[in-house]
C-alpha cells in the first residue's frame, strides 16, 4: 500500500517520511525559486530600461515592452509568493497527512500559475504577430 493511501485509510500502521531528503528537496526547490524570482525581476527591469530609453521602437513596439514588464513583475510575485509558502512548511513538525495536504496544494497552485503565464505568452506572441 503507497503511503499516501495509508493516510487517507487511516491505518494504525506508522507512516515513515525521511526528513533529510524531504529537506533537501524542499532546499532545492526553493533555490529554483529564487532564481526564477531574480530573471524575472532582472527582465523586468531590462524591458523597462528599454521602454523608458525607446530603444527599438518599430520592431518591437512600447506596449510590448509594457506588457513584459508587467508580466514579469507579475511573474516574480508569483516566484515570492511561491517561496514563501512552500518556506513556511515545516517538514519535521507536520503529521503526514498535513504535510500531503500543502504539498498537493503547492502542486495545485504551481499548475495553475503555469497556465495562467502559459496564457500570457499565448497573448504576448499573438500581439507580436
Amino acid at each position: 500500500m503507497s503511503t499516501l493511501e495509508q493516510v487517507l485509510a487511516k491505518t494504525n500502521s506508522d507512516i515513515k517520511i525521511n526528513v533529510s531528503a524531504s529537506e533537501t528537496a524542499q532546499t532545492k526547490i526553493l533555490k529554483k525559486f529564487r532564481q526564477g524570482f531574480i530573471s524575472c525581476l532582472i527582465l523586468a527591469i531590462v524591458f523597462a530600461a528599454m521602454a523608458l530609453g525607446n530603444l527599438n521602437p518599430y520592431s518591437f513596439p512600447s506596449y510590448l515592452k509594457i506588457y513584459l514588464v508587467v508580466y514579469m513583475t507579475i511573474a516574480a510575485t508569483w516566484y515570492i509568493f511561491m517561496y514563501l509558502k512552500l518556506k513556511n512548511i515545516n517538514i519535521a513538525a507536520l503529521t503526514p497527512s498535513k504535510l500531503f495536504s500543502k504539498t498537493a496544494n503547492i502542486r495545485l497552485l504551481m499548475i495553475s500559475g503555469e497556465v495562467i503565464f502559459g496564457m500570457g505568452l499565448v497573448i504576448l506572441f499573438t500581439l507580436l504577430l
